[in-house]
């Protein structure tokens, strides 16, 4: 029976601009797609307005922890496919 990959062995068994491409699109949702979400659940106000605000504040602290994880992702996936051409002798 074949064993089931995690979503974190996935990201350092692919290529590593796999690991780019979810930071872009992990980016996209933090700083675009989650804030418009909330603005519009918010505009009614009660806790969806406190959650939306609370969220506004946090933001760039949500992005940086994101990009911080991605990055040694895409190092760490860069060095392992690093590691299998060499041992392949590509």
């Amino acid at each position: 029976m074949k064993k089931t990959l995690l979503f974190i062995e996935d990201l350092i068994m692919a290529p590593w601009w796999d690991s780019l491409i979810v930071l872009a699109i992990g980016n996209t949702f933090i700083w675009l797609i989650i804030p418009g979400y909330l603005a519009l659940k918010g505009s009614g106000g009660g806790a969806d307005g406190m959650l939306a605000g609370g969220y506004e504040a946090l933001k760039p602290l949500f992005s940086r922890m994101f990009n911080i994880g991605m990055a040694l992702f895409v190092a760490i996936s860069f060095g392992y496919n690093l590691m299998l051409r060499k041992r392949r002798g590509i």
